[in-house]
């Protein structure tokens, strides 16, 4: 005697549910992948960051922006802008305004902190870093600023 899916209680989903179920996890899966691939360009793109540097007409450039700056009135300039996983600590020290900030930079961030601290510092000029932007109350870019208030 054969016995039905009734007898032997088990849900036998219909063909249709099974088909968006199976289109449902391929889509995650899609995802999955996408997110994979989209996780590995980023950590290639820091990676990047981190072994990027300036040359000396590039800093150069980077402070012709000084006499404009201070025709509007204002007392800073930004240097770089950058991701703040960039930092050894994903910007917490920036965010937490703590004085080891300078130690956890990296890249071009580290190397403009560099020429300020060898070129800059003696001549009065500050220098400072902020979180710009929080996307998901993440610490997002962080700015270098130098300051001369």
């Amino acid at each position: 005697m054969s016995e039905t899916a009734d007898q032997i209680q088990i849900h036998i989903p219909s063909s249709e549910e099974l088909r968006q179920r199976t289109e449902e996890a391929r889509e995650r899966a899609r995802r999955a992948r996408h997110h994979a691939e989209n996780e590995e360009a980023r950590r290639a793109a820091l990676e990047a960051e981190r072994k990027r540097r300036l040359g000396p007409a590039e800093i150069r450039h980077r402070l012709t922006g000084l006499e404009e700056v201070v025709e509007r009135g204002e007392y800073q300039l930004m240097l770089e802008r950058f991701p703040s996983d960039l930092c050894v600590d994903r910007g917490r020290a920036i965010n937490n305004n703590e004085e080891t900030w300078p130690a956890t930079l990296a890249g071009v961030a580290l190397q403009l902190y560099l020429f300020w601290q060898a070129e800059l510092r003696d001549l009065g000029y500050g220098i400072t870093a902020r979180i710009l932007e929080f996307p998901d109350d993440i610490p997002g870019d962080a700015g270098l600023f130098l300051t001369w208030q």
